[in-house]
């Protein structure tokens, strides 16, 4: 079978035809957005600062804190209303509900962290003596 010319020509031009019409096949620019995106300047600028803000206040509570509370009972706080506040976020975000062995494992590493990591380098360090 050979290769039909005339044929060949009338699909192209209906193609053609079809194309002109179509405006979704046309090549044209696309429309500009309805709003100008921040750049991405703008988002390091408002990241920074937002980092700024949250840590230092955390040495800010944590200078006030101190003043009142012993300082494992001062992070044991702060873990548990962290916990407390983040729980129902993961619950209305994800829809996830830990497991029981979920829990398990947060429960040792809370503990772990508490006594070993955070409690131990602060009882260390209460220890020491800072003599010159």
């Amino acid at each position: 079978m050979g290769f039909n010319a005339p044929l060949a020509e009338k699909i192209k031009e209906r193609n053609m035809a079809t194309t002109a019409l179509d405006p979704q096949r046309s090549e044209r620019t696309p429309a500009p957005l309805p709003h100008n995106p921040p750049s991405a300047t703008t988002l390091v600028l408002m990241g920074f600062a937002a980092v700024y803000i949250v840590w230092g206040s955390t040495y800010l509570a944590i200078r006030i804190g101190i003043e009142s509370f012993p300082p494992l009972i001062l992070a044991g706080l702060r873990h548990t209303f962290v916990g407390i506040f983040l729980y129902p976020v993961l619950r209305v975000k994800s829809g996830i509900r830990p497991t029981a062995a979920n829990w398990v494992a947060a429960v040792i590493t809370g503990t772990l962290l508490l006594f070993v990591g955070n409690g131990g380098g602060l009882s260390r360090f209460q220890e020491w003596s800072w003599g010159s």
